[in-house]
């Protein structure tokens, strides 16, 4: 193998990775950001439900107690 080889497939391989590093940026900015917002929402969605849940309790334990 000759150096112009060599350095040849050193410039190829390091192209080759250049390419997958920013196509995984872009694919990180594209549906990194959709991740998060799927997370806050998943995360807002619980509370919700937990806060339903505890008003269906305090009305429940409202009505048991004003019950003569």
């Amino acid at each position: 193998m000759t150096p112009d080889e060599y350095f040849s497939m050193i410039i190829l391989v390091l192209m080759g990775l250049t390419f997958v590093a920013i196509s995984l940026i872009f694919l990180y900015v594209v549906y990194g950001e959709k991740e998060t917002t799927v997370q806050t929402t998943k995360a807002n969605m619980r509370q919700m439900f937990f806060n339903s849940f505890l008003r269906v309790q305090l009305t429940l334990l409202n009505v048991f107690l004003a019950t003569p």
